[in-house]
This record gives C-alpha cells, sequence and structure tokens, in this order.
C-alpha cells in the first residue's frame, strides 16, 4: 500500500485536494496498487466519494463527548475514515497512547499505521546496537513491531518476561514519567535519559524507589570514555 500524506501543504488546500485524489486513482487503478490519501483533518469529508482509502492524518486516545478539539477514532469512522497514521515523526504520542489507539482502531476494523524510524541514523537505534555489540542483552521497546533489528520487540516494558536492569529512554521529556513509573514497576535497577531528555518529577520518582537514575546523558558515549 502507498500511502499519501498531504501534511498541511498549502498545494492540497480547497479543491485541489479532490484533484490529486483523482489523480491517485487513476494511477491507483492503471498500476494495480492500493493507495490510501491522508488529507488534513478539516478535508477529510472533502474527499469521502474518492475510490482510494481515506486516511486521518492523527487520532487521539481521548474519550468520546466533551473533548473539544480532539479526533476521536470512534466519530472519525463514521464519516467513512478507514484508518489512520499514529506516532507520526511530526506527532509523537506515548506509547500507553500508541497502545490503546491501535485496540481502538481495531476493535472498529480501522486500518493502524504507527509511525517508526527503521533509519540506522537514529540515536535509538545506533545506541542500541552499539550496546549489543559490546555484550549487553538489548530488549527493544516499541508497540509497532514484533521485530527491530533482529532482537524481539515488547510493546511495553511490562511485557518483557525476564529482568531489566538498565531502562534507556530515547523519548522525549515530555513522555518520560509513564515510562519511569513502568520502571518502577517492574523493578529496573536503573533508569538512563537519553541526551536533552530529562524529567526531575520523574527522577526523584524514580530514586525514591531506589532506582539509579542518569538524566541528559548519552550511554554510548559515556561506555566509550571508560572502555
Amino acid at each position: 500500500m502507498f500511502i499519501i500524506n498531504c501534511k498541511n501543504y498549502n498545494e492540497i488546500s480547497g479543491e485541489k485536494i479532490n484533484k490529486l485524489a483523482s489523480i491517485a486513482e487513476k494511477i491507483s487503478k492503471k498500476y494495480k496498487i492500493q493507495i490510501a490519501i491522508a488529507p488534513p483533518h478539516h478535508l477529510l469529508a472533502s474527499i469521502k466519494k474518492s475510490k482510494l482509502l481515506v486516511f486521518a492524518q492523527h487520532l487521539d486516545d481521548a474519550k468520546i463527548g466533551s473533548t473539544t478539539g480532539y479526533m476521536i477514532p470512534e466519530i472519525v469512522k463514521k464519516s467513512k475514515v478507514n484508518g489512520a497514521l499514529i506516532n507520526h515523526s511530526e506527532h509523537r504520542i506515548s506509547s500507553k497512547e500508541i497502545i490503546n489507539l491501535v485496540k481502538r482502531l481495531k476493535k472498529l476494523k480501522m486500518k493502524t499505521v504507527v509511525g517508526f524510524s527503521p533509519k540506522k541514523e537514529r540515536p535509538s537505534h545506533y545506541v542500541s546496537m552499539y550496546m549489543k555489540d559490546n555484550g549487553y542483552n538489548v530488549i527493544p521497546v516499541n508497540p509497532g513491531h514484533k521485530e527491530i533489528a533482529g532482537m524481539t520487540c515488547y510493546p511495553d516494558l511490562e511485557s518483557i518476561p525476564e529482568q531489566v536492569d538498565v531502562v534507556d529512554i530515547f523519548r522525549r521529556s515530555e513522555f518520560v514519567l509513564p515510562i519511569v513509573d513502568s520502571a518502577i514497576y517492574i523493578s529496573a535497577k536503573a533508569i538512563w535519559m537519553q541526551d536533552r531528555v530529562f524529567h526531575e518529577g520523574a527522577a526523584q520518582k524514580a530514586k525514591d524507589a531506589g532506582i539509579l537514575v542518569i538524566m541528559d546523558n548519552c550511554i554510548l558515549r559515556q561506555h566509550r570514555l571508560i572502555n
């Protein structure tokens, strides 16, 4: 499947979105490939008659009702939207939200595309591979994948079937607290927050639970300094 993420470019504003959808339909038919289009939210209704699959660019794990401004899966479904992009690199959400949204979309029989970068230059990738190459047992955690770089991947820390010594966090600072809560729950021995990742409140909570905490530092860099 090919997905056209229109983002918020001026080139697809107004009626232009229908012209793009029309072109994509012709390509889909000619080459017999499935194409989905993800327009800005305010244009979802504009292309509901399109023969393409229509995806929302983002959804929120919020309840139905008094949640002004949120995009709710159950409501979007009624607008004949077929699926959604979640955790896009330009709109990250927490692991808990990803898991909840995947469950809700699956229940609604909607397609889900979870954002994840397989790029080897990303810190979470090359730091983990470096540690693995130096003899450490690395266990990736990502709710959108079952395997990463040949390693079994788990949806959350609680799902890991063995003792975890160090929880290495690459998420943005605002997403740290629930990860720390999970680290405390599984009795991790240490929490390491990578460069530019810090949360004083979460750190104190972990320290009170007897867990060693490192913030705003790179585990790869420190490993190289002492080896």
